[in-house]
């Protein structure tokens, strides 16, 4: 479909426009689990500035994109979840699954360049700003990705201007997020590491969200028929709801894995350095 069909023009689009609502307390569940993954991949990214091996460190990294990636896909489909159409709507299992990819490359993607140390020229602000580019990109790529995904009798089409604002405003956030990641700790020292990531995620959470609510607030429905159905079809939204838990426990448990890995390798790092230097002390003796 070429891109100029995907925005609403009103004297090209004379439907009536249909007008969806949404549950607040699954508003509320989405915005906390795109804060809890974008705590997470903190978390777990930030081991990789002590990983003692690159394959460690590109193990942190990966698991980092993969748990902010799945974090991003929950967090869509539950906004979706949450969203109530006067109609039928159904999903495209393909595209539902595939829709993750788009923010898992743009996450690991931007950690990966994040963390290069040959790139000590650049400025950090300059370095801040495309990471930021590419996760806003990502976030953007998965949400009408997995709109895409949605299949029913209106046309879907997206207002210019609320597009492009959505966008804007995730590569905004997640500037101030990475930001804050990397310079909070300058403005306000006594904020420990828990506290700073915490604040990093909250952040990030809402780059998420806002872009995703942004995005719907982007969204036209144009209805293309008289006759509309009430009736939302119960198996699809529980494709959706299974797909949810299973990716959030299976992030958990990558996360937890990849976590426990990485730990370990650093006390056995840390143990063999000890007994390292005590050897050099005997021998030195």
């Amino acid at each position: 479909m070429p891109i100029q069909s995907w925005f609403y023009q009103a004297e090209l689009h004379q439907g009536n426009l249909l007008h969806g609502h949404h549950h607040h307390s699954l508003m509320l569940l989405s915005i906390l689990v795109a804060i809890a993954a974008a705590w997470l991949a903190l978390q777990v990214a930030g081991l990789a500035r002590l990983a003692a091996t690159p394959a460690t460190r590109r193990g942190a990294l990966l698991s980092g994109a993969v748990a902010l990636g799945v974090g991003i896909w929950a967090m869509h489909f539950i906004g979706m979840l949450a969203f109530s159409l006067c109609t039928t709507v159904e999903y495209d299992p393909t595209l539902t699954f595939f829709s993750f990819i788009p923010a898992f490359l743009a996450c690991y993607t931007a950690f990966s360049f994040l963390k290069r140390k040959d790139l000590k020229q650049i400025p950090t602000t300059i370095k801040l700003l495309i990471g930021s580019v590419l996760l806003g990109s990502g976030i953007g790529a998965m949400h009408y990705s997995g709109m895409a995904a949605m299949q029913m009798s209106p046309l879907l089409r997206y207002d210019p201007a609320w597009f492009a604002a959505s966008i804007v405003v995730a590569v905004a956030l997640s500037f101030v997020g990475l930001y804050a990641r990397f310079h909070l700790g300058e403005y306000f020292k006594k904020l420990t590491v828990f506290q700073t990531r915490a604040i990093c995620a909250i952040i990030f959470g809402f780059a998420v969200a806002g872009m995703h609510y942004m995005g719907m607030a982007a969204t036209r429905f144009v209805a293309t028929s008289p006759l509309l159905s009430e009736n939302v079809q119960t198996s699809q939204l529980t494709f959706i709801a299974i797909s949810v838990s299973f990716a959030t426990v299976l992030l958990t448990a990558l996360v937890g894995i990849i976590n426990g890995m990485v730990r370990f390798r650093l006390l056995l790092a840390e143990k063999s350095a000890e007994e390292s230097r005590l050897d050099a002390i005997l021998g030195t003796a």
